[in-house]
């Protein structure tokens, strides 16, 4: 399987992807746009507090949001979008 090519942009990532089965000729472009990128330095507080609080308000008034959390296991996920208790 071949890989796909990664370009960051700010506040976006541009994915170009072989098509499977496309005989290798045919790729597919999909484009990820980013409100907020945290760093790694950045606590799993800090992103519950900057971030998970606001977006939890807003689904409570009839909002809609995703939430995308990637990362290795036991490292913070579930806390992270749960927040304490």
């Amino acid at each position: 399987m071949a890989e796909c090519d990664a370009y960051s942009l700010p506040s976006k990532v541009l994915l170009r992807c072989p098509l499977a089965g496309g005989g290798g000729d045919v790729t597919v472009e999909r484009c990820f746009e980013f409100d907020r990128v945290l760093g790694s330095e950045a606590s799993t507080e800090q992103l519950f507090d900057e971030r998970m609080q606001a977006l939890a308000a807003k689904v409570s008034h009839g909002g809609s949001t995703t939430v995308m959390a990637y990362g290795q296991t036991g490292s913070g996920k579930t806390y992270t979008v749960l927040g304490p208790g």
